[in-house]
């Protein structure tokens, strides 16, 4: 018979028993270590921190983007050219020079959001422009960001961050973003149908308050001052809607000179419960609707109410407004019956 040599060997050394050479052994477990947004550099995983399964990336992207220029005021539009879809709106355009637009749209930045304040306003949760960026990445595709007489031509890296390659222009008003996914994308024939959806239903009434300190219950108010860090109690709490001007003040009283992340949990909840005392829930009317549109389904109808969320007391009291379009085919003498 004939012998096989080893293709290595391992020394042992004179204290090391022969246990811990066990390959089942703890000790010898493989452990591997990954950053959160490295989820956003693979088509597959970018679909997880998305929220939709891959054959859908294209719409969600292109609908963040749109949700984008919406809440940035003015006019807004989509379309497509070739293999580029572009998003363009009126507004004011995008604060920062290069590096800063350029970190904007890097996987690997913090999720840095203004969303933390609880409004009823469109896209995601601070991950939106990171998976903008992770789609371009993953797919091999392009995004260029044109605002303020500055075009920025961006190009994400494997290691989270993003080139930026400035060109002067002339675009003194607004946003345009082009962006054009490589071929590892899943095509999608109504990639734009939800961001067109978005600017149709744009045309409705809107909330224009203030976060409601009723929107928010004790783990998540206490989250929003620690996210707050080194800024004065006082300020943040005159972002709340019915906290403004001399209240903020009488509010914020037992806290004077404390930064937002100075409070513990208890703190946070006397905070709030005095942000309360001093404001009005905000009823459902006041979120604003879509309503009836000729751009949308005849057939229309809408519910409101409120419900509250949240586990450690005071709970969190959210108005919502449920609103629904279908259309009707077939003859109108056909029985339809719906069950629950």
């Amino acid at each position: 018979m004939t012998m096989l040599a080893p293709l290595f060997e391992i020394p042992v050394a004179a204290n090391q028993n022969s246990a811990s050479l066990n390959p089942h052994s703890k000790s010898a477990e493989f452990q591997f270590e990954r950053p959160d947004w490295a989820l956003f550099r693979s088509i597959g995983t970018l679909s997880q921190k998305a929220g939709v399964p891959t054959k859908l990336l294209r719409r969600l992207v292109l609908k963040e983007l749109v949700d984008n220029a919406l809440d940035a005021g003015g006019d807004s539009m989509i379309g497509q050219k070739g293999e580029t879809y572009f998003i363009v709106d009126t507004g004011p355009g995008i604060d920062g020079g290069p590096q800063d637009i350029a970190r904007m749209f890097s996987i690997n930045r913090p999720m840095v959001s203004s969303k933390l304040w609880r409004l009823p306003k469109r896209g995601a949760l601070g991950n939106g422009l990171r998976v903008v960026a992770g789609a371009v990445l993953s797919s091999g595709g392009r995004l260029v960001v044109t605002t303020r007489n500055t075009r920025h031509v961006l190009t994400p890296r494997e290691d989270g961050g993003t080139d930026v390659m400035p060109e002067q222009v002339d675009f003194p008003v607004g946003t345009m973003i082009e962006i054009e996914f490589g071929s590892d994308m899943p095509a999608d024939p109504l990639a734009m149908r939800w961001g067109e959806d978005a600017i149709r239903m744009a045309s409705g009434e809107t909330y224009i308050g203030k976060p409601s300190p009723f929107w928010y219950d004790a783990d998540h108010f206490f989250e929003l001052l620690q996210a707050g860090k080194d800024r004065p109690v006082r300020e943040l709490v005159a972002q709340l809607d019915g906290c403004t001007g001399a209240k903020a003040g009488q509010i914020s009283e037992a806290f004077k000179g404390m930064s937002c992340q100075a409070l513990d949990r208890d703190q946070a909840v006397a905070l709030l419960g005095a942000a309360r005392a001093h404001a009005k829930p905000v009823s459902a009317r006041r979120l604003g609707s879509v309503g009836k549109s000729s751009f949308l389904p005849e057939w229309y109808a809408s519910e409101s109410g409120s419900v509250q969320i949240g586990v450690r007391n005071p709970k969190a009291e959210i108005p919502f407004v449920i609103e629904a379009w279908c259309d009707f085919h077939g003859s109108r003498d056909d029985d339809v019956s719906i069950s629950s």
